[in-house]
């Protein structure tokens, strides 16, 4: 049989590569998986990271706007000072975010949270 007559069989029975949409033997004899499921896997996993990646950004921006009404109001109502020492201790914000997790004041806790981690960076503890 020669290389146009071998390529004839497979092309009959649908295994050659030039019949695969991806260019690839969709029946392997080696056990190998099938080049299109793998790349439906791939997409999948690509969805996956797209969503992931969306709802973190979601998450971020709900946050952020959140915490900019919370502090804006905070703010109308005299409280100011979490970035100074002499306004509000390190110990004070400690507290004050304890009170908001047993509270369950979640958007307490991010305040308190975050106030101390820039405390923290900025470095006035």
């Amino acid at each position: 049989m020669n290389e146009h007559e071998s390529n004839a069989k497979y092309a009959a029975s649908g295994s050659a590569a030039g019949n695969n949409v991806l260019g690839a033997n969709a029946a392997c004899d080696k056990g190998t998986p099938d080049v299109l499921s793998a790349n439906i896997a791939r997409a999948d996993e690509q969805v996956a990271r797209n969503i992931n990646e969306a709802m973190d950004d979601m998450a971020c921006g709900v946050i952020s706007t959140l915490l900019r009404m919370h502090l804006y109001r905070c703010r109308l109502a005299g409280k100011h000072g979490w970035y100074s020492y002499k306004a509000c201790s390190y110990s004070d914000l400690r507290t004050r975010l304890q009170e908001c997790v047993t509270s369950h004041n979640w958007l307490g806790v991010v305040a308190y949270a975050t106030f101390l981690l820039m405390r923290q960076r900025i470095g006035t503890d």
